[in-house]
């Protein structure tokens, strides 16, 4: 988007990953941009990027709005909020995603809860809410710990315009990727569920493994409009993260 009085395009989004090497002459092929768009922990930059706690200090900071492949993505949005409670009680709530927290030493179960809202240019991930409830308590010496969590991606198989085809059942991959550095529990419990009307309700979603791989089968309506996606897991060390995004991709109107 270009505003004629600066010389220079306003900021809408970005994505970004770290870099790789490449062996000469070969072919590689990448998807950027493309559906679900969500919170992604891959690939932090910094040793107490994304989720991490430093003596007594938590900083939680992941990018909201990571594509299909995990790579980060921000945005411009129209609202944002992280609350932080510990035992129940909000201790931070802030207008904007990600927060420094300093909190008392000992043990304790705490909430981190992001939400991002955007408008236009946006039609996909209007709303995304991404909340992660686990324990921690102080860490020794000078080096950040990373907190064991873990964040669900989806990658719905949409075309280019991040669109499925309507009427009939679809099948959209979903991977959990654990925060590098960081030890989560296994999973013991994993729930989607979808929405066809941008979130006014809600109905269960089938997941299924096939080949090793996890996916979740849906049975997408006749008409155009929109996937929403809700998961909600929990591992073995009681670590829980929820995730929403409405308008995850599009579907696409009989031809």
């Amino acid at each position: 988007m270009e505003n004629p009085e600066v010389p220079f395009p306003d900021f809408v989004g970005t994505q970004f990953f770290q870099s790789r090497a490449l062996r000469a002459g070969s072919s590689v092929a990448e998807r950027w941009n493309h559906a679900a768009f969500g919170p992604t922990l891959l690939a932090p930059p910094l040793p107490d990027w994304w989720a991490s706690r430093l003596g007594d200090t938590l900083l939680v900071t992941p990018p909201i709005f990571g594509d299909g492949a995990g790579h980060q993505g921000y945005s411009l949005t129209t609202s944002e909020r992280t609350v932080v409670t510990r035992n129940g009680t909000v201790i931070s709530d802030e207008p904007f995603l990600g927060v420094a927290v300093d909190v008392p030493p000992g043990p304790a179960t705490y909430r981190v809860a992001m939400r991002a809202e955007r408008g236009a240019p946006f039609d996909l991930a209007t709303v995304v809410d991404a909340a992660w409830t686990f324990r921690s308590s102080h860490v020794d010496g000078d080096e950040p710990q990373r907190l064991p969590l873990s964040a669900v991606r989806m990658t719905p198989p949409v075309d280019r315009n991040n669109t499925a085809p309507s009427g009939q059942p679809f099948l959209v991959p979903l991977a959990i990727d654990a925060q590098p550095g960081s030890s989560p529990g296994a999973v013991a419990a994993l729930s989607v569920e979808v929405s066809y009307d941008d979130g006014a309700s809600w109905r269960s979603a089938r997941v299924v493994n096939l080949f090793g791989h996890r996916f979740v089968l849906l049975q997408h309506p006749a008409s155009a409009g929109h996937v929403s996606l809700r998961t909600r897991l929990e591992d073995t060390r009681h670590t829980v993260i929820e995730q929403t995004v409405i308008h995850a991709y599009r579907i696409a109107p009989r031809g």
